[in-house]
Parts: structure tokens; C-alpha cells; sequence
């Protein structure tokens, strides 16, 4: 527990640069509407093998989204969607 009532803003924050060694903060009271003067967070460090799950912007992966951006130009009934992170989401219509 914190000695502090809040930490952050909103309930999860991200962090999606190589500014952080952790991806994201997440502060559950935010969700639950707990109310209390102390707080507890999270910082959530997914990986495997030392590889960070979330993506990193960087040459390799601005290359690699362009990659599947350019398949799903050209596949019928895909939709491709991402933001500043390079998140690719690929969605398959009926």
C-alpha cells in the first residue's frame, strides 16, 4: 500500500517506449470506485525469454507492421487497425 490516495489519473496507463522496463501501471481502485486516503498499483513487465510482449517502436517492427499492412491491403475481408505502438490487429469478416 501507498501512502498516497490516488498515484494516477485513471485506472491503467501505458507505457509502450523504451523509456520503462514495465509496459504498464495499473491502479484497480480506478475500477472498483474504492474509496481510501492509501492506494496500490501494479506495473505489469510481460515477457518471454526477455522479449517484451508489448510492441516497441523501432525499425524492425515499423518495418514488420508495414509488412502486414501490405497483406492486408491486398487480403479480401481483413481489416487492419494500430496506432503510435504498431499494434496490428487483424480482424476476419463475415
Amino acid at each position: 500500500m501507498l501512502d498516497q490516495e490516488w498515484v494516477q489519473p485513471v485506472a491503467v496507463v501505458n507505457y509502450p517506449g523504451n523509456d520503462t522496463k514495465y509496459t504498464r501501471i495499473t491502479e484497480y481502485k480506478h475500477l472498483t470506485g474504492q474509496r481510501h486516503p492509501r492506494t496500490s498499483i501494479t506495473y505489469e513487465f510481460p515477457c518471454w525469454n526477455k522479449d517484451p510482449f508489448y510492441p516497441v517502436p523501432n525499425s524492425a517492427n515499423a518495418l514488420l507492421y508495414s509488412r502486414y499492412n501490405d497483406l492486408g491491403q491486398r487480403t479480401p475481408k481483413v481489416t487492419l487497425s494500430g496506432g503510435s505502438e504498431l499494434i496490428v490487429i487483424i480482424t476476419w469478416t463475415k
